[in-house]
């Protein structure tokens, strides 16, 4: 494998991982609001198929983009700084609180 490819296949393994995890937290916010697919595409504004495939870890039709503007709706803000370790960046997500 050359070098290209396997950073590539690094990077979508990564974003995935990610995706993964920013799904499972937005299914837990949905959870603890007590709102069915039905309710959380409402507010949300997202088409309820997706809502149900986020409930179900499939995250291939969902952007990070939207999956970020999504944590914007229940109130978080994303936050991004050069680490103190070089070339490595740290990413906090935190509610909102203003």
């Amino acid at each position: 494998m050359n070098v290209i490819n396997s950073t590539s296949t690094k990077i979508t393994a990564n974003k995935a991982e990610l995706q993964k995890a920013m799904a499972k937290m937005l299914t837990n916010f949905i959870t603890n609001k007590k709102w069915s697919d039905k309710d959380a595409a409402k507010e949300l504004d997202i088409k309820q198929s997706r809502i149900s495939e986020l409930s179900k870890g499939i995250i291939k039709n969902v952007s990070m983009d939207d999956m970020f503007e999504l944590f914007v709706k229940f109130g978080y803000k994303s936050d991004v700084k050069k680490s103190s370790i070089k070339d490595l960046l740290d990413i906090t997500i935190t509610k909102n609180v203003s």
